[in-house]
């Protein structure tokens, strides 16, 4: 079993990166009337004490989601749908969620969770935390292996697909290639956001050529960079890949992606990179 724990992390600048993204999406997904169905591959434990030991131990929520509450007044337009669902999440500084809080706050009733932890210390707090919640449906099982199973969802013909894994094993990031072409031909019709981290050993870049080069088409690039002080030894920034992203938010990225580093960034090299990794 691996080691990795996400209250280490949470609610540090790569959580808020995936989660104003996610926001986004998710605003988007539920404007519409048909219902609509959420995955996540890696859901975790939900919900994170900022005032734990493993939160204090690493600080990282400081360079994170302290900075945006420390902000005066509304946050900006574009982080809007960020604000809105982390407020209904009863996030606070000693609080932070996780991504099937922010799905549960967005979703209606008639939308469905279908969410994935293998973690033995993680499912059984996510099992807990959603257990009143008739729209989800929590799997103890591998993410790529469930999910794989359980697509197309019975319940909505539109969905999206959160895939967020800690990347501890290299072999992960071509995974998620396999995974994503196989995920494709059983639901070509769905959105698929992969969030990865910029390291030093540039791992994300063989991710995104081994994608250019799968056939895949509809792919957004959406990377915030060089965002850490102490890049040379951790990760340096914080990536997100859109397959099939909804129309009406293409003029959202670039406008997302600058707000962020210039809230976040730690130093003057941080820079927003938005684009089409491959155009449809």
């Amino acid at each position: 079993m691996l080691s990795y724990l996400h209250s280490f992390h949470a609610g540090n600048f790569a959580d808020v990166h995936k989660h104003a993204v996610l926001s986004t999406l998710l605003q988007v997904a539920t404007q519409k009337d048909s219902a609509f169905a959420y995955f996540d591959t890696h859901a975790g434990r939900g919900h994170y004490a900022l005032d734990s030991a493993a939160a204090q131990k690493t600080h990282e929520y400081k360079q994170g989601i302290a900075k945006l509450w420390a902000l005066q007044g509304e946050w900006p337009k574009t982080l809007r749908p960020y604000q809105e669902l982390l407020n209904k999440t009863g996030a606070n500084p000693r609080y932070y969620p996780g991504s099937p809080l922010f799905a549960a706050q967005a979703l209606r009733a008639e939308d469905h969770m279908i969410l994935f932890e293998q973690h033995p210390r993680e499912y059984p707090e996510l099992s807990e935390l959603l257990k009143r919640d008739k729209r989800a449906h929590v799997h103890n099982r591998d993410g790529y292996e469930g999910l794989l199973a359980l697509l197309p969802p019975k319940q909505a013909k539109r969905g999206l697909v959160l895939i967020d894994p800690s990347y501890e094993v290299k072999k992960e990031y071509q995974q998620i290639v396999r995974l994503l072409l196989a995920a494709q031909q059983c639901w070509a019709g769905g959105t698929y956001a992969i969030w990865y981290p910029l390291l030093p050993d540039e791992q994300h870049l063989r991710l995104k050529m081994k994608l250019k080069a799968s056939g895949l088409r509809n792919i957004y690039c959406h990377e915030l960079r060089d965002i850490n002080t102490e890049k040379a030894r951790s990760m340096q920034g914080s990536g997100m890949l859109i397959i099939n992203p909804p129309w009406s938010v293409h003029g959202a990225w670039y406008p997302l992606a600058q707000c962020l580093v210039e809230i976040l960034r730690q130093n003057d090299q941080a820079t927003a990179h938005s684009e089409w990794l491959v155009p449809e």
